[in-house]
Formats: C-alpha cells, structure tokens, sequence
C-alpha cells in the first residue's frame, strides 16, 4: 500500500491487475513452474495495454525477465521494471540527515544484478548513507531465501543477526532494503537493543512526503 501511494504522489499513470503468484520459485524447490498461473499472468498484463510491468519483488522481476515462459512479455514489447529500477530518475523532494545503509537482497542483487539502482534512489534523500562492510555481491544473506527459514529456523535468525551486527557496527539508524522478506527476517532478528528501523525504500520515502506534506 506505500508504494501504491508512492505511485500516486509522483503521478505516476498505472493500473493493476488482478495477479497471481508468478511461479518462479516452484522451479527453485525442484517442481515445474504452474503455467496456469503463467498464463493468467500474462493474460491479465496484456489486457491492460500497458508498456511495462513494476514490481516491487525482486523474486518476480527476476522469473518475468528471465524465465522463458514469461518470453511473451519481451515478444510482445512489454518492458519489465524492478520497483527500484523505476524510481531512480525522479526527484523526491525530501532529506533526511538520518544514519542510512542498505542490505542488498540475493535476488536482486546477486541473481539480478541490480546493485546501483537502489543506491542512486537512497543518496537523492540520504546524504549520510553508509556501506555495510559487506555490500553488492559480497553482502551476506539475511536468512530468508532458499527455503532456509522454513526449513531451518534457528539458522535464519542466527544468519539475519550476523547481518544486523554490521548495521550496528556502521552506526545506522535506518536500514534499508529491496526485499519483504529481506524485511521480515531482519525485523524479526532484531535485538531490543538495537535502535534502527529496517524497511523499504519504497515505504521511507513515502513516509518522508508525508511528513514534509510533499
């Protein structure tokens, strides 16, 4: 719902769709993508006449770019844009002098080569934003993906903790990322004692307008 209103205070000219699950992760845990749900997909995006297609999960931009049964929207003209690939060019019109650092999901940065983007959006509002010593390809998993909170629980946690000690060590108040469940894990990790906020990009800024009445 932030971005959505984040959509509707830059004015941006979108639609929605009534969507199901893309699919891609089935392939990762050894079963065949549903192209049933494949084929709604495609259906309901080409119905809508648009030229591109956002989202704001990286697991999605990934399987609509990259999987072969979403070769349609290529075929078709229909250009696919992560969420953080799409704000980069604008202008937000608002700051914060808050301690800021970003935690590079795997999928889209490791598995989608998304690593500026992201950081070219956070430097326009965060003046003080610092590297994790660990960042881009280097950066360590929040414990989330592959099925390892699922399966392994402990591990997870123990893994997101890791990756908040260098938050922590940078001094940052806000840590920022591209991933819900990037978000969840490290929510969910967080020792009481440690201050800073983790969530989206998306959801900062939007909380920024409102504030600065933008």
């Amino acid at each position: 719902m932030a971005t959505l209103e984040l959509l509707d205070r830059l004015g941006v000219d979108y639609t929605l769709i009534d969507e199901v699950c893309c699919s891609g992760v089935l392939e990762d845990v050894g079963y065949e993508m549903n192209q049933r749900l494949v084929g709604l997909n495609l259906e309901r995006i080409f119905a809508t006449e648009a030229e591109g297609v956002i989202t704001g999960c990286p697991y999605c931009s990934r399987t609509f770019l990259h999987k072969p049964q979403y070769r349609a929207l290529a075929e078709k003209g229909v250009r696919v844009l992560h969420l953080s690939q799409f704000l980069k060019d604008f202008d937000f019109g608002v700051r914060t002098d808050k301690r800021v650092t970003y935690h590079d999901p795997c999928d889209l940065g490791r598995h989608a080569g998304i690593y500026e983007e992201p950081r070219i959006t956070i430097r326009k509002i965060a003046p003080n934003f610092v590297e994790m010593p660990h960042n881009r390809a280097d950066a360590l998993c929040c414990g989330a993906g592959g099925g390892v909170r699922g399966a392994f629980p402990k591990n997870s946690i123990a893994m997101a903790r890791r990756r908040l000690q260098e938050a922590e060590e940078v001094g940052a108040e806000v840590v920022l990322t591209e991933c819900n469940s990037c978000v969840h894990n490290l929510s969910n990790a967080k020792l009481r004692k440690q201050k800073f906020r983790v969530c989206n990009i998306t959801e900062f800024i939007n909380e920024l307008m409102e504030e600065a009445g933008v």
